[in-house]
């Protein structure tokens, strides 16, 4: 943009005219001048005199000396002086005169016509001559002294003339300097002060000398106020300057056009600035106030995000792993999508540029678009975008998902930089809302899970009842078998033998009766103990297979080491927990007063039986109860070791999730008093658990709890009204510190073993684009 009221001029140069401005001072000047030429003139004339004065006088004493010259060498010495006189006459001729050089030339004669034998006092003409050129000398001297010192005074007098000048003008001079030059010029260094300064001061009356600088000066002024307004069009961007408009104003025209540039570019920067930073509060705000779900979080993002980077459309696709632990991306929210790529909502890793994209992590920007990629409608027409950016959703390292946006555009620099930043933080809530998500999922979880370790512990505690019950029932059934097998041990022979038919056990009384240790009957067959009459090995053979295959022998026999004792043994098989026998148990008593009374024996003989019987029963009762005891027990106890291992590891599962959540998780009881505390927790309040864990809620956290319906509930206090926090809620807490902070908050509430726990997930308000 240029002014209308610019002219183009010629560059003007400023003139200096002295001497149109002191009229006085020329005519001094020229006296002074002609004084100089005066005295420069009568000095020259003052030297010539007195320099042919000196010859003058230096001819008289020449001649003179030539006069008085002896006989024998008046020849020579008439030559050599007439030589020298002739030398000073002719270098001089025009100085002397006439008269002075028609007697030399008369003398010069005479002395060239006398002889040697003659002397020039005898010679009357020559001396008559030589007189008369000496007087002539004379007189010259006396002539030339007369004008050396006329010519000396008119020098004096011309000296002083020019003293006289010198100082009138030198008076003149100083007034002229003072007037025409140091007033103007300190009124001219005023007048630059109040420019310095930005100030306008009072225009002097100027002439002279500063004349014309006072014009340049006006015109320095008034081009430098032009430039100031323009200046000022210029900083609030209302003007543009072209080379025209400061083609006379020189460097500082430039530097307007440089500042006009640099200004222009500050203007654009701060453009830039202005609109990431409105693009940062909206984005921050939406961030925070959509954080509880991934699909209306992604609806209202896209909605806002391709109108404020003025795109045309646009699409999210967030990571999502199938229910078979495949990732595939997902479209969840578009802007002004096409119908036929809105069908196709799932793209696998590496499908297409999305694909492509989620693969390589890394920003695509197409400017050339494929004809049939993709096309822009609306109701009047369509038409194919200029730009296409595909932008990766990275946080950490970590993928989250891509946003697509299509533009009639090609996106700018900064609007790349700007996306770039948001893409971090879209990812970094995006994975905080998975996060809590997940988090969510595993504390139900958790919580169906302990409700279920409730009721196993409940059944168990029901089971450990009843094993108990058993195993006093056990206990008095063994402490009656054991008063059974005290009375057999007391009154009857007892063995054992394993499947060899080798004795392994024996009681007191058999001891007693074969008069051996134990040491000492081991390893004795059973054929090898007792004795049958008329029995083989054959028949003890016998027996012994038929006690194996589990069927119990009775027989009456004799002792081996003593004939006159009789026995009569029940050998019943012992069977382990597979059913079959590990041993077989005999049970004997001494029938050798049997044969003395045969009434008395068989009496005996019929309650031994019965008593072996009995006996027998009790033993397989026993061994049956003792294995079905000994399988529920160590079933049981198999049972319970599992649960209380499964137990453990369900708490320490549940531990370490809450443990690594990147949301602070701080639970407390009915009591408000706080018994878990997170890593998380501890970076938002910024102390150890150890500090922390047995305060009270109330310290950090604004909370109430109250109850209802019996049942206690949390409640969050603000400005005397109860707010439910079942949503995730910006709360005020408190730090360690005392100060406060603004958190995003979240309360659980879940029973266990009939008392009610609290869970709060908090997360910290501070999202950072920049």
């Amino acid at each position: 943009m240029s002014n209308k009221g610019n002219h183009t001029h010629a560059p003007h140069h400023p003139t200096f005219p002295l001497c149109e401005d002191i009229p006085a001072s020329g005519g001094g000047l020229l006296l002074f001048l002609l004084s100089l030429g005066v005295y420069w003139q009568a000095s020259q004339q003052e030297k010539a005199h007195a320099r042919l004065q000196q010859q003058a006088l230096l001819l008289h004493a020449s001649l003179q000396e030539a006069v008085t010259l002896p006989d024998r060498n008046l020849q020579r010495a008439l030559t050599e002086k007439t030589r020298q006189l002739d030398l000073a006459f002719s270098q001089q001729a025009a100085s002397w005169p006439a008269g002075m050089l028609t007697d030399w030339q008369a003398l010069k004669v005479q002395w060239g016509s006398d002889t040697p034998a003659q002397s020039a006092g005898s010679t009357t003409a020559s001396m008559a001559a030589a007189q008369a050129l000496q007087q002539s000398c004379l007189q010259f001297a006396g002539q030339m002294q007369a004008a050396e010192q006329a010519a000396g005074l008119q020098a004096s007098l011309a000296f002083g003339s020019m003293l006289l000048l010198a100082g009138g003008m030198l008076l003149y001079l100083l007034l002229f300097m003072h007037r025409q030059l140091l007033r103007p010029l300190a009124q001219l260094s005023e007048q630059l002060h109040h420019l310095a300064a930005g100030t306008e001061g009072d225009t002097p009356r100027l002439y002279g000398a500063t004349k014309a600088l006072q014009q340049q000066l006006a015109q320095y002024q008034a081009q430098l106020k032009q430039l100031s307004q323009q200046a000022a069009l210029v900083g609030d961007g209302s003007l543009r300057l072209s080379q025209a408009d400061v083609a006379n104003t020189g460097l500082l025209g430039k530097a307007m056009l440089g500042i006009q540039d640099k200004m222009h570019q500050f203007f654009l920067d701060e453009q830039r600035r202005s609109w990431s930073s409105k693009g940062v509060e909206q984005f921050a705000r939406l961030l925070r106030e959509h954080n509880q779900d991934i699909e209306s979080l992604s609806k209202t993002l896209i909605s806002q995000l391709v109108p404020f980077v003025d795109a045309n459309q646009g699409g999210i696709f967030v990571l999502e792993e199938e229910d078979s632990g495949h990732a595939v991306l997902n479209l969840q929210a578009a802007y002004a999508w096409g119908r036929h790529k809105f069908l196709n909502k799932t793209i696998e890793i590496g499908e297409g540029l999305v694909g492509q994209v989620a693969q390589d992590r890394e920003l695509v920007l197409i400017t050339d678009v494929p004809e049939d990629y993709i096309q822009i409608g609306s109701g009047l027409g369509r038409a194919r975008p200029r730009c296409i950016l595909l932008l990766p959703l990275l946080t950490n390292e970590q993928f989250m998902g891509v946003i697509e946006l299509a533009a009639f555009r090609v996106f700018e620099q900064h609007e790349l930089d700007f996306l770039h930043k948001l893409a971090e933080n879209i990812a970094s809530t995006l994975s905080s809302l998975k996060t809590s998500t997940q988090t969510r999922w595993l504390l139900e979880k958790a919580n169906a899970a302990n409700a279920h370790l409730q009721a196993q512990e409940e059944e168990l505690r029901q089971n450990t009842e009843e094993l108990m019950a058993t195993q006093e029932a056990m206990q008095k059934k063994e402490m009656e078998l054991s008063g059974l097998f005290a009375s057999i041990d007391y009154s009857l022979f007892t063995a054992a033998f394993d499947l060899q038919g080798q004795l392994c056990e024996a009681n007191t009384r058999l001891q007693q009766l074969t008069r051996q240790s134990l040491e000492g009957l081991q390893h004795t067959t059973l054929w090898q103990l007792l004795h049958q009459q008329g029995w083989g090995q054959p028949e003890w053979e016998a027996l012994w297979q038929r006690l194996l295959a589990g069927e119990p022998q009775n027989l009456e026999c004799q002792l081996a080491a003593n004939s006159t004792c009789w026995l009569s043994a029940s050998f019943t098989p012992v069977l382990n927990q597979r059913g079959r026998v590990s041993k077989i148990m005999m049970l004997a008593t001494d029938t050798s007063e049997r044969k003395q009374a045969e009434l008395t024996y068989i009496a005996q003989a019929e309650e031994i039986i019965r008593h072996e019987e009995k006996l027998r029963l009790y033993t397989a009762e026993l061994e049956k109860l003792q294995a079905s005891l000994s399988g529920k027990l160590e079933d049981a106890r198999l049972e319970m070791q599992r649960q209380i291992e499964e137990i453990a590891a369900e708490k320490a599962k549940n531990e370490a999730i809450l443990e690594g959540c990147v949301d602070g998780v701080v639970s407390f009881g009915e009591d408000g008093v706080i018994d878990f505390f997170n890593k998380a927790a501890e970076d938002i309040w910024q102390g150890t658990r150890q500090q922390i864990i047995g305060r009270s809620i109330r310290e950090f956290i604004p909370l109430q709890i109250v109850y209802q319906s019996h049942e206690p509930q949390a409640f969050y206090l603000k400005d005397g009204v109860q707010r439910c926090l079942d949503i995730r809620t910006e709360v005020p807490i408190t730090g360690m510190g005392g100060h406060e902070l603004e958190a995003l908050l979240t309360l659980t509430r879940v029973r266990v073993n009939g008392a009610y726990m609290f869970t709060a997930f908090v997360q910290k308000v501070a999202v950072e684009l920049f």
